[in-house]
């Protein structure tokens, strides 16, 4: 049985986000003659561990993998799927991770496949830097091979990598309420918003179709609106969800980020359908608002970017049926947008 939950780590100064796996998985292969591995370079990972991996270069990430039977004609088509998320999240947000000395080579972001990690996957929030599974990895690898679909993880990892410093002083939660929520459910939407963009056809998640994970995750949202009970006040606020299926039943637990993230697709489809510039024009107004000093004040960011985004009024949305806190001044600015 697999389980997965999002949390947020500091090493160094740097946080990190880890997607956290459990795989019981087992592809032992040899390497193969017809297929000499590079050189292997050094590499420390998030847990200190020194270690030699044969590197990988696309165009944007430089791939770090340890021995096996990697035929590059194999990896190609994967690493450039993920270079094409890569440049998605680019021209989203307009900016790049900052440069981590440690997981940055030939000014590129390091993503390295290693034994142990913080998860199943794990990125630094707003710098370079992607560890995977090993086992996760030989997944990602086989399954792409057999079915062309992509295992997502190193899609969502990348919303670490790119939760930039402006955003975070726009939107994050501030202690000790929950800042996993924002940080956290933007990885969790842009990794969907990514796979429509570019049309990617996603794997399954622990055997689970995707789009059954993509269903569930939405579905928080109609139990929220259906128990008057919960508010943002005991769930997003505090990082708690209503019950799901998937975490009952697959352990596939999704919480307080994927609401928030229900919520924004929501949004994107009652207000902004099928509009591939989405998520570009959202981040751009996101920028234009100052720092936030509080909770409440990048709550009130993120309902005027949103106003801003579709040009619309939806401050009745998040006060009478989502039960988020509307303060009066973005009651004032929202009524200048029809509803």
């Amino acid at each position: 049985m697999a389980g997965f939950a999002a949390w947020t780590l500091f090493r160094d100064g740097l946080k990190f986000g880890c997607l956290g796996l459990v795989l019981a998985v087992s592809l032992g292969r040899s390497v193969s003659a017809q297929s000499p591995l590079p050189e292997p370079i050094p590499y420390t990972t998030f847990d200190r561990v020194e270690l030699r991996l044969h590197p990988y270069p696309s165009e944007h990430l430089v791939w770090l993998l340890p021995d096996g039977d990697w035929q590059r004609s194999r990896l190609d088509p994967i690493l450039a799927v993920v270079d094409r998320a890569y440049e998605f999240y680019e021209q989203a947000v307009a900016g790049q991770p900052t440069p981590y000395p440690a997981t940055t080579r030939d000014r590129r972001g390091i993503l390295a496949v290693v034994a142990k990690t913080c998860g199943g996957g794990c990125g630094y929030i707003g710098s370079t830097g992607i560890e995977l599974k090993i086992d996760y990895f030989k997944v990602l690898y086989e399954t792409y091979q057999k079915t062309g679909e992509i295992e997502t993880l190193p899609i969502y990892e990348l919303g670490r990598n790119f939760w930039l410093k402006t955003y975070t002083q726009k939107l994050d939660y501030q202690e000790p309420d929950s800042n996993k929520t924002v940080r956290t459910g933007f990885a969790a939407f842009m990794r969907l918003e990514a796979l429509d963009v570019l049309n990617i056809t996603p794997g399954s998640v622990y055997g689970t179709p995707f789009e059954i994970y993509r269903q569930d995750l939405r579905s928080l949202l109609w139990r929220y609106q259906a128990d008057r009970t919960l508010t943002w006040q005991n769930t997003l606020r505090s990082g708690q969800a209503p019950a799901n299926r998937l975490c009952a039943e697959q352990r596939i637990c999704i919480g307080a980020p994927e609401l928030w993230a229900a919520m924004l697709l929501e949004i994107r489809d009652r207000y902004s359908p099928n509009d591939p510039d989405f998520a570009r024009r959202l981040w751009a107004a996101v920028r234009d608002r100052p720092d936030a000093r509080s909770t409440q004040a990048a709550v009130d960011n993120w309902i005027i970017a949103l106003c801003q985004t579709t040009q619309r009024d939806l401050a009745w949305l998040f006060e009478d049926v989502w039960r988020w806190p509307v303060s009066d001044r973005v009651k004032r600015l929202s009524r200048q947008f029809p509803r």
